[in-house]
């Protein structure tokens, strides 16, 4: 009799609801913590925009918590350009969000001083009908992660165009192949745990493990000096490794997919064509060339063959495994992308080309590696405004009776910089 009862309990099948119920209540439990942890606010909250009353009631800012996504494992937590515009957008306002690393941002000057800004200065004179909003995203050690991580928020605040100036911080910027921050080589994961980091329920998992981990290790392991060496994992980054073509795969997909989701939204999109002062010396300690090809650049370029070398000046700079400045694969890359995606490239490379005394990006418009001085970061502005004007004055009323070179002795004369202003860009300058 035993038996026949072991069998038939065997036998038994459970309705589907049992199963159901069975996978639903541990979703059920994880959406209740979410909620409870958001009750109590719980962690950060990581929304692209936020309106700060305190200070300008009815505007939008960029969420000064907002790096804390990206930077995880560092004292050193980048800020954000406090740059208002409107949660209501007018019909006469002209909006533009600008994204980049910490050359859009304006370093090492003040925010005045940035191309964004100065586009915003120059724009207000020729379009005075119009409210200017021209926003600056650019924030230092971020890539092409973060702007495509934002860009859907963006694009809900329904901007006239974007402007995209990254690429130096590809590699060692946060999230990137051979930065400290780095998760994966594949974009796919990458995007994953960001969209996870919104949770509040992974927040709470990933504190009590790294909590547990610090237990273990003696405590938290604190990294001292600037931010970009703090996000330096990997640091000398061989030409054409895999960490090499990791980083091109990723600027490719990254820019590729933020530029089609412009165009899908029927948003112009500007780019900047990427620049470096190529007469830095190489800053790996291992060179594989790189040093002897700076060497002889600066041979023949006292002997009068500019072009030449440019060339070499170039392969000294791509040769160089220390990755702060883009190599030209990136530009190779935007120019790839210009004919099969709607955008307008912007020139600035050749730009400060034309500009510099030997027709080789240097010091004369370079305060280090890659940071233009405020020459440089005037001529930007003038080149990038050229596309932006462009664009605009076909569906906004332009003012033409003033000239540009009439606006632009204005500017300058009335250009917001002071000596203070100067003196702390050249203290960041040495600590850099």
């Amino acid at each position: 009799m035993r038996i026949k009862k072991l069998v038939s309990l065997e036998k038994k099948k459970y309705s589907i609801w049992f199963y159901v119920v069975l996978v639903v209540i541990p979703f059920l439990m994880i959406l209740l913590l979410e909620l409870s942890l958001r009750v109590i606010n719980y962690g950060d909250d990581y929304s692209t925009f936020v309106e700060i009353e305190e200070i300008s009631p009815g505007d939008y800012f960029l969420n000064p918590d907002l790096p804390k996504k990206y930077f995880s494992g560092t004292t050193a937590i980048p800020s954000v350009i406090p740059d208002p515009f409107t949660k209501e957008k007018s019909e006469n306002t002209i909006r533009i969000f600008v994204f980049g690393g910490s050359t859009t941002a304006g370093y090492p000057y003040p925010t005045n001083a940035s191309f964004p800004r100065q586009i915003k200065r120059k724009l207000e004179m020729f379009y005075p009908k119009n409210k200017i909003e021209v926003v600056n995203l650019g924030v230092s050690a971020v890539n092409s992660y973060f702007i495509y991580d934002i860009l859907p928020d963006v694009i809900q605040q329904k901007p006239d165009l974007i402007i995209l100036y990254a690429g130096h911080n590809e590699f060692y910027g946060a999230l990137g192949p051979a930065s400290s921050e780095n998760i994966s080589a594949s974009p796919g994961i990458v995007k994953t745990i960001l969209y996870l980091r919104e949770f509040k329920t992974y927040q709470l998992v990933y504190n009590f493990v790294k909590s547990i981990s610090g237990l273990f290790s003696g405590g938290e392991d604190v990294t001292r000096g600037t931010l970009m060496k703090q996000m330096i994992k990997d640091q000398e980054i061989l030409l054409n490794s895999e960490l090499y073509n990791d980083g091109l795969i990723q600027f490719r997909e990254n820019i590729s997919e933020t530029i089609s989701l412009c165009n899908d939204e029927n948003i112009p999109v500007i780019v900047g064509e990427l620049v470096s002062n190529l007469k830095q010396k190489p800053l790996s300690r291992t060179h594989h060339g790189a040093l002897k090809l700076f060497e002889d650049a600066n041979e023949i370029l006292q002997e009068g063959d500019t072009s030449r070398a440019l060339v070499l000046f170039e392969e000294a700079k791509d040769k160089d495994q220390l990755r702060f400045r883009a190599p030209e694969d990136f530009n190779k890359i935007l120019y790839e992308l210009e004919p099969s995606h709607n955008l307008k490239l912007v020139k600035i490379k050749k730009g400060f080309e034309s500009n510099s005394s030997d027709k080789i990006t240097g010091y004369d418009l370079m305060v280090d590696h890659l940071h233009p001085n405020l020459d440089g970061y005037k001529l930007m502005a003038d080149l990038f405004y050229e596309a932006v004007d462009e664009l605009l004055k076909v569906r906004f009323d332009k003012n033409e009776k003033v000239s540009e070179h009439a606006i632009d002795n204005y500017l300058s004369d009335n250009f917001p910089f002071t000596r203070y202003d100067s003196t702390l860009a050249n203290i960041k300058i040495e600590i850099l």
